[in-house]
């Protein structure tokens, strides 16, 4: 990428990206977080919490903050608060709890301006919310998001269903890596004046 903007730019050239690193990320990181805490003042907001883990199995936690703004006509845009750098061995509630307190301060938001705490329906999650957090956001409901729900329901389908779940993974798998089969199926289709291919 370096050597074809170097082409393209007739200045002094493009720099390394260890020089762009130095120099430019740590300002532009703080420029961007500054104008996103500027949105988010004073407005009514939902805190999104969920957790993951990296390659060595060490959890790390990501805030999402989304503003509530249906009735004000403005653009809705979620802002990644946090992703917690002190890496650790489990996460539990009180962990949780103070990640998002930490991000909530950091990001000046009015702790009476959160009306949603939404997190999966892990019991550390409901236990973050009702014993610790329900009475630093007064305000804010516990709302368990519908994607994980959904995703342990069709889990329990898949689970139950095996022999068709393998026919639908080979099928994807067969279409999915072999352009040509799924052109050919296609054609076929088209052929016999199939309505919807």
């Amino acid at each position: 990428m370096r050597e074809f903007l170097n082409m393209s730019d007739k200045g002094s050239g493009v720099p390394l990206a260890n020089t762009l690193c130095e120099r430019y990320v740590q300002k532009i990181y703080a420029q961007k977080q500054q104008e996103i805490q500027a949105k988010l003042q004073q407005q009514k907001t939902a805190v999104i919490v969920d957790e993951t883990s990296d390659v060595t199995d060490r959890y790390v936690v990501n805030i999402l903050m989304q503003p509530l703004d249906e009735f004000t006509g403005q653009a809705s845009c979620q802002a990644l608060l946090a992703s917690q750098q002190e890496f650790q061995e489990q996460v539990d509630n009180s962990t949780t709890a103070q990640v998002v307190i930490r991000s909530l301060a950091n990001m000046n938001t009015g702790l009476k301006n959160v009306l949603a705490f939404v997190s999966d329906n892990a019991v550390y999650m409901k236990k973050c919310f009702n014993d610790g957090l329900e009475a630093i956001l007064p305000n804010a409901v516990h709302v368990t998001c519908w994607a994980h729900i959904v995703f342990l329901a069709g889990a329990q389908f898949r689970s139950a269903l095996q022999l068709t779940d393998n026919l639908v993974a080979l099928v994807k798998e067969m279409f999915s890596k072999a352009p040509g089969r799924r052109a050919r199926c296609l054609n076929h289709l088209r052929q016999l004046n199939a309505g919807q291919i």
